[in-house]
Formats: structure tokens, C-alpha cells, sequence
């Protein structure tokens, strides 16, 4: 049986905190495929 605790997170971040981090990680993938498109096609990234 799952044991539920009332009070503080387990994770010491805020929703925040938590939202900004994977924002943070989707826009290092998307720049990372994007100069991968980028250098195929043999375009200047901006």
C-alpha cells in the first residue's frame, strides 16, 4: 500500500525550479538538432 505524506516534497525543488530545468533541457535538444539540420543542409545557424 502506497504511504502518503503530508507536508514538505520529497524533491527539494519547487514547481518552478522543476519547470524551468526540463525547458531548460528541451532547448539544448532542439539547438542541438537544429545545428545538425543546420550543418546537412550547409546553412549559418543564426
Amino acid at each position: 500500500m502506497t504511504v502518503i505524506t503530508y507536508g514538505k516534497s520529497t524533491f527539494a525543488g519547487n514547481a518552478k525550479t522543476r519547470r524551468h530545468e526540463r525547458r531548460r533541457k528541451l532547448a539544448m535538444e532542439r539547438d542541438t538538432i537544429c545545428n545538425i539540420i543546420d550543418s546537412i543542409f550547409g546553412c549559418d545557424a543564426p
